[in-house]
């Protein structure tokens, strides 16, 4: 049981009866378990000693332990049959117990010699007549005294304690006189029977004078302090003093020139626990490099983002953009915000709402970025399966019901892991550094998370499904390399954020962010970087074509308004010289008619002539504007006309019903 006392912790060791091994192995435990490191040993000589070279056979003395006691382990002579057959071994050895004794602490107590003590000889004579010994025999043991027998035996400490709790009681009895010692014996006084009644009770021991006890029940009394030195004399052990304490025994004064030798020989006393070590607290803030990476890559992935998002919605009518679904495109691109956005929530302090928010935006944005894909393509497949004519329109609706009935679901296993769940901070420590993680478990009786991460990791499987199927689609149209990369490249970063918590660094969250923005980026690149490139280099091209048509327009302009009125005189001149050249003879009335006539036309073919070269120089600048642009218009058309097979339509038609045949012809999905 743990008992504090002046911020120290106590751990109390009961070993009652008589020791054995198996009570030294318990206690070796408990030193252990309870990482021990100042141990006194209460008891008497004989149990004190066993006890001591007992542990120091199974290895618990060492330079990190301490022990003491009043009374001080020596050389056993009592039976040791219930111990370790190596003690009996270690007990012949005594230079070898004196090594052990190395740095054992005792203390002993500065009392008063007491003058005559009148409890002494009474307590001698007694002993004599119950134990009615020879008195050879009482010779040679040394109890043919009372200084003897409290010498060599150690009993003044016990008659001692035994007659202050008597006089303790005795007081109790005269103080309370309408009390009796039946009373005191059926134990009902016992809330009278405080360590009040024993503190002064004016009692003179064997071989001291008057005992007192202080508050803890401690006797008042200086202590010399005593430290071996792990040598032998003879059969005893030496020991040398090094400090007293004052009457009280709170406080220790060294004397000069000395200090204490623990085991090991060092004179620098161990820790009395676990090295106290002062932590560095880490914190992804702005002025940390890693707040700062963080930042860069949420501010990174959102432009990019963002990005893409402004791409779709200005060249959402290219037939390049259209064949991709833009509607779906744009649920995706949204998905990936999301996942940006949680990586701001591992900036700054960890805390319970910080966790479920990056937990919940990157897993519900991570959905948003693969669902829409998944239909997508699983409407292709339909359509390259089916052989009868499909309803494009009520395909495309379905597939898009879908999209957002996964999305619900998402979001009410979201909200069901984050209110059954414990989610919050976790502190992980790496040599001197202290840093905090979220962690996520189950309340009792829950499996929110694990159905959260089943229906996850189902939708996610998808993708190699998908992949797998589409696997011999048009190329044109075959998305099954995309998919499987995703799936392959999503399922590895998400195993290394699995994974790092059970090796934590100090980088652990910028780490998971970096997988989090690889595996966000990447997705957006593999599905639409090669169609946005080549939007990109169409558009371009495209420009770099009207220039070219706009000059070479512009000079055949000029060369054709320079030389149309000579071709218009040229008209009219011809006429005349057929004319010249007919017979006069032959000339009818309806001849000079049609001369007549052919005069007129020739007049109206040069005035008209004149208000056409007129108009050339009036309409010039619009006439070779749509020259311009027609040109242009044939030359982009004759350059894409070798790869471009595609009909510009978005999404599904609602003119032609979907087959498998009309799609391989070029029908966008």
């Amino acid at each position: 049981m743990n008992t504090p006392k002046f911020g120290v912790s106590v751990q109390l060791i009961n070993l009652k009866g008589k020791l054995t091994q198996d009570m030294v192995n318990y206690a070796k435990s408990m030193i252990l378990t309870q990482d021990m490191r100042y141990m006194y040993i209460a008891g008497q000589v004989d149990f004190v000693s066993k006890v001591y070279f007992s542990l120091s056979l199974v290895g618990m003395i060492s330079p990190k332990y301490v022990y003491l006691g009043t009374n001080v382990p020596k050389k056993i002579t009592t039976d040791m049959s219930l111990l370790s057959p190596n003690l009996s071994i270690l007990n012949q050895n005594v230079t070898l117990m004196a090594q052990y004794m190395q740095g054992f602490i005792s203390l002993v107590s500065l009392r008063p010699p007491a003058t005559n003590p009148p409890w002494l000889q009474p307590f001698y004579d007694q002993f004599s007549s119950v134990a009615k010994l020879d008195k050879g025999f009482a010779d040679d043991l040394y109890l043919n005294s009372g200084e003897n027998i409290t010498t060599y035996y150690a009993v003044s400490n016990a008659f001692d304690c035994v007659m202050t709790l008597a006089m303790g009681f005795d007081k109790l009895l005269k103080d309370n006189p309408k009390y009796s010692s039946q009373n005191l014996a059926s134990r009902s006084l016992s809330q009278y029977s405080n360590y009040t009644q024993f503190l002064n009770t004016s009692y003179t021991g064997l071989t001291s004078s008057s005992l007192n006890l202080n508050s803890l029940g401690d006797l008042i009394s200086p202590y010399y302090v005593y430290s071996y030195t792990g040598q032998a004399r003879g059969n005893s052990f030496v020991s040398q003093s090094f400090a007293v304490t004052d009457i009280g025994g709170t406080q220790i004064g060294y004397f000069n020139g000395s200090s204490p030798i623990f085991f090991g020989g060092s004179t620098i006393p161990p820790p009395d626990g676990p090295a106290v070590i002062q932590l560095n607290y880490l914190v992804n803030d702005a002025q940390s490099s890693n707040g700062k990476a963080i930042i860069a890559v949420t501010t990174l992935g959102l432009v990019l983002s963002g990005c893409t998002l402004a791409f779709f919605v200005v060249f959402r009518n290219d037939k390049k953009m259209k064949m991709t679904s833009v509607p779906e495109c744009i649920v995706t691109i949204v998905g990936s915000a999301f996942c940006y956005i949680s990586l701001a929530f591992h900036l700054n302090g960890v805390t319970r709402s910080s966790c479920v928010a990056r937990i919940w935006l990157a897993v519900f944005g991570y959905m948003l970025m693969i669902q829409p894909i998944i239909m997508k393509n699983s409407r292709l497949y339909i359509v390259l399966k089916s052989k009868k004519r499909l309803d494009g329109v009520l395909l495309t609706l379905i597939g898009r019901c879908v999209v957002a009935g996964g999305i619900l679901i998402e979001l009410g296993l979201l909200s069901n892991w984050a209110a059954t769940s414990n989610t919050g901070p976790f502190q992980m420590v790496v040599s001197y550094n202290a840093f905090d993680i979220c962690n996520s478990v189950n309340k009792s009786g829950s499996i929110a998370i694990e159905i959260l991460q089943g229906f996850t990791l189902f939708i996610h499987c998808l993708l190699f499904v998908l992949a797998y199927f589409l696997k011999d689609a048009d190329p044109k149209f075959n998305e099954s390399p995309a998919l499987s990369t995703v799936g392959a490249m999503n399922a590895i970063l998400y195993a290394v954020m699995v994974i790092l918590p059970s090796n934590p660094t100090i980088n652990m969250d910028l780490i998971q962010c970096i997988c989090i923005w690889l595996g966000t980026t990447l997705t957006l690149l593999i599905f639409f970087g090669s169609k946005m490139y080549e939007v990109i280099f169409d558009t371009i091209a495209e420009k770099g074509l009207l220039k070219m048509s706009i000059k070479s327009s512009f000079e055949a302009g000029k060369s054709t308004a320079s030389g149309f009125g000579a071709k218009s005189g040229f008209a009219a001149a011809k006429p005349k010289t057929q004319n010249s050249t007919m017979n006069p003879s032959k000339i009818s009335t309806q001849d000079i008619s049609k001369q007549d006539s052919s005069r007129q036309d020739s007049s109206r073919a040069k005035s008209n002539s004149n208000l056409r070269e007129s108009e050339v120089t009036s309409e010039g600048s619009a006439e070779e504007e749509k020259q311009t642009s027609a040109t242009a218009k044939s030359q982009l058309s004759r350059a894409k006309s070798g790869r471009e097979l595609v009909p510009p339509r978005s999404g599904i038609p609602t003119a032609a019903p979907l087959t498998g045949q009309t799609l391989k012809k070029g029908i966008v999905y």
